[in-house]
């Protein structure tokens, strides 16, 4: 996580840009599950091998909506909400319009082969009702892509938002290593999961960190830039 920090650009930009703030907030992107692993387990004075533990793995991670305060942070948070959910509207108006260009394509071939087809042949009464068929489901096609309907559809994505947007707490007791554990000096974690339907629900895990300036990593030649802004 650290590395994911002081590697940021969006932070380091942040931090260029508000050259008075020692410090950030922001949420760390990931993907996060638990997984079976066999390792060690320190019993007293006793160690014991191939223990069945649940360690926590993270992947792909980023840092996301960076603010200068908590409140800052929580704001955003809710706008990157609204615009999951305006995009839910927008990724069924892309599959809408995708079917609707495969069912003109279908549409053209059968009626081509329609045209050239004799009334007399035996597939001729086949291919009628394969364009009736294919035409209305193309008409209907076309209304749902309508504005009215598009409209009824962002409506449906704002406010049934549960249907397709989903927000899941984990809390999680954690050692050194990531393990999952009930010792005394483990250290407990709390993890927010957002499951947004696309198909099949994503799942992305979101984490608030506060980064201090000291954090970042700077490109070379950043002090001299600093002092040409300064003065």
């Amino acid at each position: 996580m650290q590395e994911t920090i002081s590697h940021s650009e969006e932070v380091r930009n942040w931090f260029a840009q508000n050259l008075l703030a020692d410090h950030a907030y922001a949420v760390l992107v990931m993907q996060s599950q638990l997984q079976q692993r066999y390792g060690m387990e320190v019993c007293g004075d006793n160690i014991r091998q191939d223990v069945a533990q649940q360690v926590l793995v993270c992947r792909g991670q980023q840092i996301s909506q960076v603010a200068g305060s908590s409140s800052d942070l929580q704001k955003k948070l809710i706008g990157r909400l609204l615009e999951l959910l305006a995009s839910q509207a927008a990724w069924h108006i892309e599959a809408r319009e995708q079917f609707k260009r495969q069912l003109e394509t279908e549409l053209n071939e059968v009626r081509m082969s329609w045209r050239y087809c004799k009334p007399t042949e035996p597939r001729y009464a086949v291919l009628t009702q394969e364009v009736e068929k294919l035409s209305t489901e193309f008409n209907a096609c076309c209304s749902a892509l309508e504005p009215d309907a598009l409209l009824a559809l962002l409506e449906t994505s704002l406010t049934d938002a549960n249907s397709h947007l989903k927000l899941e707490i984990q809390t999680l007791k954690l050692d050194k290593m990531s393990v999952l554990s009930q010792a005394e000096d483990a250290s407990e974690i709390t993890l927010c999961h957002v499951l947004m339907e696309r198909g099949q629900w994503l799942d992305r895990t979101i984490l608030p960190v506060k980064i201090l300036r000291s954090d970042v990593i700077q490109p070379k030649g950043f002090s001299q830039r600093l002092d040409e802004v300064l003065f």
